[in-house]
């Protein structure tokens, strides 16, 4: 039972290898609204190189406001990002309004695309929460049609890039508490999983 599990963890721990940072620049884009910026030409241009983002010296985002993250749908011919800014403004709302721009993508089909732009998005957020400290409990994502796969994407690659040394400590912990404390308690081995997935 024992060497069941450690393989067992071996396989949860695997397919997170693959999500590394490659750094590679991709064809995708961030520009932020917020309520004074509600024409669809006037966004700040966040820059990404694929590791590190830079804002502008006088940036319009601020840390600790609530940020909303918007891609658009397949083939972007409707602005969704400014759309939902200009509500936003309308309704007297301040967020941060970043929009994915994911427009000029290509690759060998949808899920291809689909896979790299949110990747990318991943790595962005993770700069923004490095960098300029960014309060991921602020963050809604907000997907349009093929971009809520995008959105996903972006949260499941986030995740593994972010909390992927907890889980990996997490593992860890339990093996060594069955392999040498001999710990018999299903309930005790089954919070600590679900607590990291």
């Amino acid at each position: 039972m024992r060497l069941f599990l450690f393989f067992y963890s071996v396989l949860l721990i695997f397919p997170h290898f693959q999500c590394e940072n490659s750094g590679e620049v991709v064809d995708t884009h961030f520009w932020l609204y917020n309520k004074d910026h509600t024409h669809i030409d006037d966004y700040e241009v966040m820059h990404f190189d694929g590791k590190t983002v830079s804002l502008d010296e006088n940036t319009r985002f601020v840390a600790s406001k609530p940020t909303k993250l918007v891609a658009h749908g397949l083939g972007g011919g409707i602005h969704i990002d400014q759309i939902f800014n200009a509500a936003y403004a309308e309704a007297g709302y301040d967020y941060n309004v970043i929009g994915i721009d994911w427009r000029e993508m290509q690759g060998d089909g949808y899920k291809a695309i689909l896979d790299l732009a949110g990747n990318y998005s991943a790595r962005f957020l993770k700069g923004m929460v490095e960098d300029y400290e960014l309060q991921l409990n602020d963050v809604h994502a907000i997907g349009f049609s093929y971009g809520t796969h995008v959105i996903g994407k972006s949260q499941t690659f986030l995740l593994n890039q972010l909390y992927y040394k907890k889980r990996v400590e997490t593992y860890v912990f339990i093996l060594i508490n069955l392999l040498f404390k001999k710990v018999n308690n299903d309930s005790f081995i089954k919070n600590c999983l679900t607590s990291f997935m």
